[in-house]
Formats: C-alpha cells, structure tokens, sequence
C-alpha cells in the first residue's frame, strides 16, 4: 500500500490564535485525524491548504507568545 500523501514539512507550530500548523497549513483536527482519512478527503483539504493565509500567519507567529509547538499544545502542564 502506498503512503498517504501528507502536507506535513516536518515544521510542527500551531499558531496561537488560529490554531493552524504554519509549517503544513492544517488545523490541529486534520492533523489529528490525518491517518484516519479516506484518501479523497485528504485531498479535497490539500486543495484548499493554498487558500488559506499561512504567509500571515506565520509572519504573526514569529511575535514572541504567539506561535507554540504542536507537541506543547498536546503536554500537560507539570507544573504545579
């Protein structure tokens, strides 16, 4: 079976405030459920992935406290 075309560039932050991957484009839900999907609605989101304003996004992201990674968003917070 072949792999899955993915978006993903390796380049896992999730903006803040919209909660889009500014390496791929995704939202957090699509990255999530990426392997789960038919292969066709992989795609029909990739088509749109242009459409969206991730230049923008990730010139915001680049303000401290506005971009975190995906792995931080996914972490508990240990610290008590």
């Amino acid at each position: 079976m072949a792999k899955a075309l993915s978006p993903c560039v390796k380049l896992c932050v999730l903006h803040e405030a919209t909660k889009i991957c500014l390496g791929c484009g995704r939202t957090l839900d699509e990255i999530a459920q990426w392997g789960h999907m038919p292969e066709a609605e992989r795609l029909a989101i990739m088509a749109r992935l242009d459409a969206r304003e991730i230049p923008s996004v990730r010139r915001a992201a680049l303000q401290p406290g506005q971009a975190r990674s995906i792995r931080a968003a996914k972490q508990p917070n240990l610290a008590k």
